[in-house]
């Protein structure tokens, strides 16, 4: 030990923790493909996209449209009439009104219909952009949740194989204090336990790590981690 407090040469128990448990989560398909589509970024740009392109088209089509217009006007004479229609010498005459309608039909229009066709082209092409990215997140969504099963499933193998190598360890040991084996049998089984070990921690590593790639892939790795933006 390197604390000051302890002397060399002082004989210290080590006390072994307790092994350290990791909770496994199992993914539900659906709720995932589900969370990836209402979180990832990529299918809201792609909906934006979508959502342009219509009134892109609309307002293109709007211009094909034949044009009415009402109008109307008028005009008060300020001249007084020279002999009083009533009894009032505030009476004006002369008063002027028009109403108008006007209607107007284009022909041809060969710039509006080129508009609405290249309004109607990338729209298509936007809604092909769409299927194909949500295609995209979907199959990644499938491919992370396949990914962590499988190391789910795995993580319960490894340590019935740690368990299985502790239990031939305790064995080697006690054959060696009555003599039955050498110490090379014991320094095999052993070694035959830090395999397990190792084995057992590089699964729980790659299912951290499938875990991790599973919430990025559902868009919630930020959530999940705590952090959120104001």
């Amino acid at each position: 030990m390197n604390s000051p407090a302890t002397p060399v040469g002082t004989d210290d128990a080590i006390i072994p923790a307790e092994s350290l448990e990791t909770p496994l989560l199992r993914a539900d398909l659906e709720q995932s493909i589900q969370a990836a589509l209402d979180n990832r970024p990529e299918i809201r740009n792609a909906d934006l996209a979508v959502r342009t392109g219509e009134e892109r088209r609309s307002f293109a089509r709007h211009n094909l449209l034949p044009d009415l217009s009402i109008g109307g006007s008028i005009r008060r004479n300020d001249r007084r009439t020279s002999t009083p229609v009533s009894s009032s010498n505030n009476t004006y005459i002369g008063n002027d009104w028009s109403v108008g309608v006007s209607f107007s039909m284009p022909i041809g229009n060969m710039e509006s219909r080129a508009r609405l066709q290249r309004s109607e082209s990338e729209l298509a092409q936007s809604i092909d952009e769409k299927r194909g990215v949500k295609s995209a997140v979907i199959t990644e969504v499938k491919t992370a949740v396949q990914t962590l099963e499988l190391l789910v499933s795995e993580i319960p193998i490894c340590q019935q194989s740690v368990e299985a190598a502790q239990k031939v360890v305790a064995g080697e040991w006690a054959r060696l204090e009555v003599n039955q084996v050498g110490n090379r049998d014991l320094l095999q089984a052993q070694d035959l336990l830090a395999t397990a070990q190792r084995s057992r921690i590089q699964t729980l590593a790659r299912y951290n790590i499938a875990l991790a790639k599973l919430f990025a892939a559902e868009g919630t790795l930020l959530e999940k981690l705590g952090c959120t933006f104001k």
